[in-house]
């Protein structure tokens, strides 16, 4: 689709997610519509009275009738603006919920590198703020924008059967005041982004500030790390002043110019009456009919600034919800899950290649380690592996299956993937365990739990298993919330672990906890192991030593200690920090 015509149809974009109640749109612009020319009643009640008193024939009858007429005129518009907005504000949280919902969906589709590219903040941003500032215009628009342009176009018809100058005289005020809106939103768009790139910013190093508070603390980094985001705050404000300092003369001269028609139609009016080309009774009519045009013009112009607020926000949104998905067209759902295989692959990540034809096989039902400088490619490949991202070129294999023609819960049920940093969501602890099998028995949980090393400490804890983790495990210390994880793996009994650094920043209390555990976890299954600590790979049955993209060597660890230079460099520098460590305890 090209750019001009998702422009034109972001409106269809948007109410293609009023999933229910459809009816309410033309229900609500109807009942719009009854209610603003209602509005106009009463004008049109004051100018037969102040017509008839000119005239001095306004009888009782008369002034009652049209007393009653401008009463009830008043009383409908307003009963029917209220259900049109009730009805509109309905459609629009239907909106805003669906469009929540399918944000949400899609991000669990998205490849991890899409969700990577972009800061917590910025997510943060587009699922809550922008979706949210669709609310008032779609609540709005439709309905006040349609019944809103009636109204002049009623009261222009009236006025060219009344006089034809007087219908013209009342258009000559827009000229100037759509020029203005022309200026105001002249390159718009380009002012809004700049907008939204300083919003996420503030955002972003909001959600930095709350999540580090710990380490800012601990480290006295609060001066540094508020002035950071002091700056951010400044800076979304200095740019927001900016637009609102350039927008305002603009705004300001079209809100002011464009209702006034009355500058145009009095004195015009004046003259024609005035050499006799027009009766008093229609100067009359056309003056109040023209003051009753500011109410509906006003609104006009402030849905106008909406509409351009609303679609910055709509494409921001529909940006990733037209983000390309990770495909799930894979067909082969029977699979022993043993074994993987890398051919060739080479894959890039942020415009920069990471691994550069990558090539291996590992063994099933055996451990296969990965070890190597940081930023060597160790984690990347076993996110590969589960598929997080496609690869560039190559191939990656499980079972001599193309990973591509697995579905994705299939490729998933065969892999336990453990982090050095897990996430567990703020529901009990049971519930997170539970994660890893969600048809399993409380008393499964439990049985993982105790394999996990973790069914000690989760009794100590006020509730139990029944304890609330807290916003991402908060209550739980570091190596708690890393056994709470291996239950949940142990629970899920894939056939593939991969552990991904998984002991790297434990302390020793917790890492013998945590290798007892991954004993239980890792039993009769392929492992892939992410090291960080080498002692944790010399059992390996197979060490691929990466560097720089490209694996280095490969072998067991006596091998690596004869053939690999790398290797052999690492652990002995590992050897030499031990002994340098036991020197410094004797010292002590």
């Amino acid at each position: 689709m090209q750019e001009s015509e998702k422009e034109s149809n972001w409106l269809l974009r948007l109410l293609k997610y009023v999933k229910k109640g459809k009816g309410k749109i033309a229900t609500s612009i109807i009942v719009g519509i009854i209610g603003i020319v209602s509005g106009l009643v009463p004008y049109y009640a004051v100018a037969q009275i102040l017509v008839q008193v000119w005239n001095q024939n306004l009888s009782l009858g008369s002034l009652t009738l049209y007393c009653v007429l401008a009463g009830a005129g008043y009383l409908v518009k307003h009963i029917f603006h209220s259900i049109s907005t009730l009805l509109s504000h309905d459609v629009a949280f239907e909106i805003l919920k669906n469009l929540r919902l399918s944000i949400a969906e899609k991000l669990r589709k998205l490849p991890l590198g899409y969700v990577l590219e972009h800061s917590s903040g910025e997510l943060k941003n587009i699922l809550v703020d922008e979706v949210e500032r669709l609310e008032l215009p779609l609540a709005h628009i439709i309905p006040e924008f349609t019944s809103n342009v009636i109204a002049p176009i009623c009261i222009f018809f009236y006025l060219c059967c009344l006089d034809w100058r007087m219908a013209l005289a009342s258009l000559l005020t827009f000229p100037i005041g759509g020029y203005c809106y022309y200026k105001m939103l002249s390159n718009y768009k380009e002012k809004y982004q700049k907008y939204s790139d300083a919003d996420n910013r503030m955002n972003g190093t909001i959600v930095e500030y709350v999540n580090g508070i710990e380490v800012i603390r601990m480290f006295n980094q609060g001066e540094r790390s508020f002035q950071k985001f002091s700056e951010a705050v400044i800076s979304f404000r200095d740019y927001t002043l900016a637009w609102y300092r350039y927008n305002w003369p603009f705004t300001s001269a079209a809100f002011s110019i464009m209702p006034t028609v009355l500058v145009s139609v009095l004195p015009i009016g004046g003259y024609f009456c005035m050499i006799g080309s027009l009766s008093v009774d229609s100067y009359i009519t056309s003056l109040i009919l023209a003051m009753s045009l500011v109410g509906p013009i006003s609104r006009i112009t402030e849905l106008i600034d909406n509409v351009s607020v609303l679609k910055q926000s709509e494409k921001k949104i529909f940006q990733v919800l037209t983000a390309q998905e990770l495909p799930d067209t894979g067909q082969i759902r029977t699979l022993a899950g043993r074994q993987f295989e890398f051919r060739g692959v080479s894959f890039s990540y942020g415009g920069a290649e990471v691994l550069h034809n990558i090539s291996f096989c590992t063994g099933p039902n055996q451990t296969t380690a990965f070890v190597g400088p940081s930023g060597s490619g160790k984690s990347t490949i076993a996110r590969l592996m589960a598929r997080f991202w496609d690869v560039g070129r190559g191939q990656v294999l499980m079972d001599g299956i193309d990973v591509r023609e697995i579905p994705l819960d299939n490729l998933m049920q065969c892999i336990s993937y453990v982090t050095q940093d897990n996430f567990l969501y703020n529901f009990s602890i049971l519930e997170n365990i539970r994660i890893g099998r969600p048809n399993a028995t409380d008393e499964e949980v439990i049985e993982a739990a105790k394999q996990a090393s973790c069914h000690e400490f989760i009794l100590q804890l006020e509730k139990g298993y029944h304890t609330l983790a807290g916003e991402a495990g908060n209550r739980l210390s570091g190596g708690e919330r890393q056994r709470i994880a291996i239950a949940r793996a142990i629970l899920k009994d894939a056939p593939i672990v991969i552990l991904d650094e998984a002991t790297a920043f434990t302390d020793p209390e917790n890492e013998a906890h945590i290798q007892k555990s991954l004993r239980y976890l890792t039993k009769g299954k392929t492992l892939i192991l992410i090291a960080h600590r080498l002692p944790t790979v010399i059992y390996a049955d197979q060490i691929i030593v990466m560097n720089q993209g490209k694996v280095d060597s490969r072998g067991t660890h006596e091998e690596l200690l004869q053939s690999s230079q790398l290797y052999r460099t690492m652990w002995n520098t590992y050897i030499q920090a031990i002994e340098w460590e036991a020197k410094e305890a004797v010292t002590c």
